[in-house]
């Protein structure tokens, strides 16, 4: 918990924890690569909406009821035999999106593959990558059964927004149950660095992007974190 202005105890929020501060760049690549970001924003969500006055109350409750449903085994002590004592915990995290930088999504474009990038943003302003559909994230969230049946076919489709992760991946958390839903193939992905990254190497491509606008793009880097 943190102190806002007016001294008042804060809730964390979302998707704090998933810029690691302090973290080697091994150990934040560990994070990724096991998805155990998800699990804190999830927890962090949850903590601002349910119990935001005693969080570690929350986290033990959360716990519990994560051992009381899931019956996990046992721990084995060294001898090869049980540990007493409490159950081990199997926490179950939720498929994530991969990540893809700009240069992979450059060669989906110019390989003229079956892909479909999706710009989450609530307005395009300051360009958008050259073929790109706009759909706003909320559009996607709350007509995603439409948006799976209609992309099944796809090999891939990449969210991207501003920043990263932020609509981008919402809309791709909210995608990815319903591609398995009607048994597609396709592979979700995230744009890595977002569109301000994307901007920064490839916005005077006239080939790979429309309606470029140096000067919005020069302030959202400079916002960047």
């Amino acid at each position: 918990m943190q102190r806002g202005r007016t001294g008042r105890r804060e809730a964390p929020r979302p998707c704090q924890y998933t810029h690691a501060h302090g973290m080697s760049d091994d150990d934040k690549e560990y994070l990724r690569k096991h998805n155990i970001h998800l699990l804190l924003d999830s927890l962090a969500k949850d903590i601002i909406e349910k119990r935001p006055d005693n969080p570690q109350q929350f986290v033990v409750d959360w716990l519990k009821d994560k051992e009381s449903k899931e019956g996990a085994p046992e721990e084995a002590g060294g001898d090869g035999k049980k540990a007493r004592g409490r159950p081990a915990m199997k926490i179950s995290v939720p498929d994530a999106p991969q990540r893809i930088n700009a240069t992979g999504v450059k060669e989906f474009i110019e390989g003229k593959g079956d892909v479909v990038v999706v710009d989450v943003r609530e307005e395009c302003t300051g360009g958008s990558i050259a073929g790109a559909v706009h759909i706003p994230c909320e559009d996607v969230v709350r007509d995603v059964a439409k948006y799976a049946d209609e992309w099944k076919g796809k090999h891939a489709v990449v969210f991207c927004s501003s920043q990263s992760p932020d609509l981008d991946q919402r809309a791709a958390l909210s995608l990815l149950p319903s591609l398995s839903d009607v048994d597609s193939p396709a592979t979700v992905f995230t744009l890595v660095g977002g569109l301000v990254g994307w901007m920064r190497e490839f916005g005077t491509d006239a080939a790979l992007t429309q309606g470029y606008d140096a000067a919005k793009w020069a302030q959202e880097g400079e916002a960047t974190p």
